[in-house]
């Protein structure tokens, strides 16, 4: 499948090597059944990206940082298992 898309991560196209900066217009390349995805720039693919493409949505970072759980495994299983205090 091919589609035209702008792109949210700074990437190389698959042809050139030329970097692709963010919200640039680019052809993206995928095969059914695989998950890989290849880049082209407009002067590799030999196209005009069509000028109604949807900018770039920006995403929100976490709302809330992630903290490390206190004491939420016991470090030797056997002794919890034994109630050995």
């Amino acid at each position: 499948m091919r589609e035209w898309k702008r792109i949210d991560d700074n990437e190389h196209c698959g042809m050139c090597g030329k970097k692709l900066a963010r919200g640039a217009a680019v052809l993206v390349i995928t095969i059914d059944g695989l998950k890989r995805k290849k880049f082209r720039c407009e002067e590799c693919s030999g196209l005009q990206a069509p000028p109604d493409l949807p900018p770039v949505i920006e995403r929100s970072p976490m709302t809330k940082p992630m903290q490390p759980l206190k004491r939420a495994i016991p470090r030797d299983f056997k002794i919890a298992q034994g109630n050995n205090k």
